[in-house]
């Protein structure tokens, strides 16, 4: 891949900054080997789309206006959240968040009710659909990047959430590091991940 950055610490940007300076051709090959790989490892894999009916709220535009709203957007994250409901990560509620589907002996104790942490957050909409539709008390947004009109102002309007967000790369991030973590259950989303983060959010997962 040639040599443009110094090789004693090798950080994130460094390896960003080596895939920047790769030639066309040589950019293409790496392509065609992940490619090969990923189809060697997930020809097994079937598509799912789904529509859970817990985020009917959203399919139905039954949300606060001053909220974004693309169809796409909605559709692709009602489909994440489906199926991790489907796979028993997430509980379908009604549309009080606060009566989500948990055993009478579990109600009163909020560890219970898996915080989730989102990889490559964004703007946080993928997130702010999750708490609206389903009883999640603390939400960690993970993301490099500043944005503008992100979800967090009316994700801290809501009763009872506690919102996180770390600026700070994937790679670089350690969840053993942070503190109001600590024993407590978590589901780890991501919407728009590299290969690299990918593979990094599903080993500190």
């Amino acid at each position: 891949m040639g040599s443009c950055c110094p090789d004693s610490v090798v950080t994130s940007e460094m390896k960003r900054n080596l895939l920047y300076c790769m030639s066309v051709s040589k950019f293409h090959q790496l392509i065609k080997k992940i490619e090969t790989v990923h189809g060697g490892i997930c020809n097994d894999i079937e598509d799912s789309y789904l529509s859970p009916e817990a985020c009917n709220v959203w399919f139905n535009k039954e949300i606060d206006r001053k909220l974004p709203f693309q169809e796409k957007h909605v559709l692709q994250q009602g489909s994440i959240l489906g199926n991790l409901e489907k796979i028993g990560a997430l509980k379908r509620c009604d549309k009080n968040v606060e009566c989500c589907e948990i055993d009478p002996e579990e109600k009163g104790d909020d560890k219970n009710v898996p915080a989730v942490v989102e990889f490559g957050a964004g703007r946080g909409y993928l997130t702010q659909m999750l708490a609206d539709c389903y009883g999640v008390k603390k939400v960690y947004l993970v993301e490099r990047k500043s944005y503008k009109l992100k979800a967090d102002r009316s994700l801290r309007q809501k009763e009872n959430l506690v919102l996180e967000r770390m600026r700070i790369d994937i790679e670089d991030l350690n969840l053993n590091a942070v503190e109001s973590l600590h024993g407590v259950p978590y589901v780890a989303t991501g919407k728009h991940l590299c290969g690299p983060a990918t593979v990094h959010y599903t080993l500190i997962s």
